[in-house]
């Protein structure tokens, strides 16, 4: 239920204060139908105060200390606000666009993908809506999905992160060579991607590349070391990272 005065309430869940600071300005800023009216770092904090402070939207990290975010739904089953998730982690974006009256924002956190979130639910069918949030949380227990959102100027990508050969650092943007696909280049530093690929077999190699460690096809036993990859791309290794990558992806000898 929205406010007499039209504002939307709204709630963040988030574990970390740099990332709550930055969505709390973002939102005083630029978001001007918004009124911050509360913020947990734990879900369980977030379920005590959520009944009293009647929130019309929820920001909701994914990854929290303890419970996964989309946990929040076990505790409000039939809940009467909206939820828009915020996350670093790509994985769970196909899951989240699966279902179009599903808000989400990747992070770092883009102003106008916030404001189209906020217009989403402004003029969403709520009902509906909050089946398909639940039916998120349902099918997100079990299933880690393997793909990552990469936006363009021409769209969305939906990639499979095993078919990303490497990718390389453009001033602030990165080129992503992919198998079996056309290489795109998304504009987001190669940080961002290494810290969203970091649980997944990718290993930093040097300042503008990061790359798969399955797609490596040799290694040069020079003394600067040249990883050739599966697309016939030749990367030197940094000699900083020699040690971490020989810990990573060669047999004691």
């Amino acid at each position: 239920m929205k406010t007499s005065k039209q504002y939307l309430k709204a709630y963040i869940i988030e574990d970390e204060l740099a990332g709550f600071e930055n969505l709390s300005q973002i939102l005083t800023k630029y978001c001007s139908n918004v009124l911050l009216i509360g913020n947990a770092f734990t879900i369980k904090d977030a379920v005590a105060e959520i009944p009293v402070l009647e929130p019309d939207v929820v920001f909701l990290d994914i990854e929290l200390p303890r419970e996964n975010g989309f946990q929040l739904f076990k505790y409000f089953p039939n809940h009467s606000f909206d939820v828009i998730f915020t996350t670093a982690y790509s994985e769970y974006a196909v899951k989240a666009f699966n279902y179009s009256a599903i808000h989400y924002i990747l992070k770092p956190i883009d102003i106008d993908e916030l404001q189209k979130a906020l217009r989403k639910v402004n003029t969403n069918s709520e009902n509906i809506a909050k089946e398909r949030q639940i039916a998120i949380w349902k099918e997100a227990k079990d299933n880690n999905l393997n793909k990552i959102v990469l936006p363009t100027y021409e769209g969305l990508h939906f990639v499979d992160v095993d078919e990303i050969i490497w990718c390389e650092a453009r001033s602030n943007y990165t080129h992503f060579y992919i198998s079996g696909y056309e290489n795109l280049l998304v504009s987001k530093s190669l940080k961002v991607y290494e810290e969203i690929l970091s649980s997944k077999a990718f290993f930093r190699a040097s300042r503008s590349s990061l790359i798969n460690i399955y797609h490596i096809v040799h290694c040069s036993n020079h003394k600067k070391m040249e990883i050739t990859m599966t697309d016939d791309s030749v990367i030197l290794l940094s000699e900083r990272r020699k040690a971490a990558f020989k810990e990573l992806v060669m047999t004691d000898q």
